[in-house]
């Protein structure tokens, strides 16, 4: 059967479907596959119509490997694809050797036993680690060949291609219907969904529910401004506040106001402004009963009462 990760190289084949470098050719439509077990999958999707057409070819049904006599065939089901037996106490997902659900489990596990020496990121499984240790070397051996940009790993190259290359969307919220290009992101879309909040901030307490959200969190606490502008020097804590500075200097301003056309470069701003005609006043202190259009003027106000 296809998991996850071959269900996106299968995928990835098909984009390259007429690439003449692809070595595994389907003998039904002559379509190219960057793997032979992709190209092995592939020849499950052709009819029973097809297959006759070499009346000596057996197909295995688990793996799509031919074979000449039902004997063979037999034979090799029976070593190569056993019952799965062994179950997985927390998803009940099956394996067929214990060593196979051994590793899975470690999925399960918030332990991380394999740490980088150059990083200190830390990793569940060896073989997630030696791949990591690649982004730390300068080399960049795998190349796409629709961009000619290239990468340290080939699961790069293959997550690359996958969101850059294709407009296919294999996973689906079953909550809201929202699609998404990797398993990944759709896990972490589906928490958005959830009152969970397992990610803590130490200094002020302060839950998350995605660990990326807490990382960003953490640099309000932080002095540290790593993103600087080119035109004026000035510094800012998050990437997305320096693209918003950037604009200042682009004197690109998309917003207009429909009533008196002036125009702004976000639309928090045009929102704002939108208060002046409409005399809106939202914030309001709480000790004189002034309103305010904007926090900001209200914290200024308040300043008074102190």
């Amino acid at each position: 059967m296809l998991d996850d990760r071959n269900t996106d190289l299968y995928q990835l084949s098909y984009v390259y479907s007429r690439n003449e470098k692809l070595p595994y050719q389907c003998p039904f439509c002559e379509q190219k596959f960057l793997t032979k077990i992709l190209l092995r999958v592939h020849k499950q999707k052709h009819t029973l119509t097809d297959m006759e057409e070499d009346s000596l070819t057996l197909y295995c049904v688990e793996c799509g490997e031919t074979f000449t006599t039902p004997k063979i065939l037999a034979t090799h089901i029976a070593h190569r694809h056993p019952a799965k037996t062994f179950l997985c106490e927390t998803c009940n997902k099956s394996f067929k050797t214990r060593q196979q659900l051994k590793i899975h489990a470690t999925i399960h596990s918030k332990d991380n036993p394999f740490k980088c020496e150059q990083c200190d990121k830390e990793f569940k499984r060896k073989p997630l680690l030696k791949s990591h240790l690649k982004s730390h070397d300068d080399a960049r051996e795998f190349e796409c060949e629709l961009c000619d940009k290239e990468f340290k790993t080939k699961q790069q190259l293959q997550k690359h291609m996958m969101l850059v290359h294709t407009d296919i969307k294999p996973f689906c919220c079953e909550q809201c219907g929202k699609e998404f290009k990797l398993k990944q992101t759709l896990q972490n879309h589906e928490k958005t969904h959830s009152e969970e909040k397992e990610f803590r901030c130490d200094l002020c307490k302060k839950e998350f529910k995605l660990k990326p959200q807490l990382l960003n969190h953490l640099k309000i606490h932080s002095d540290l401004k790593p993103y600087q502008c080119d035109d004026c020097e000035k510094s800012f804590k998050f990437k997305q506040q320096l693209q918003n500075h950037q604009m200042v200097h682009s004197g690109y301003k998309p917003f207009e106001c429909e009533f008196c056309s002036k125009a702004f470069s976000f639309k928090q701003q045009l929102q704002v402004h939108m208060k002046i005609h409409f005399q809106l006043k939202d914030f309001l202190c709480e000790k004189c009963d002034k309103g305010f259009r904007t926090k900001q003027q209200l914290q200024v106000h308040q300043k008074v009462h102190k």
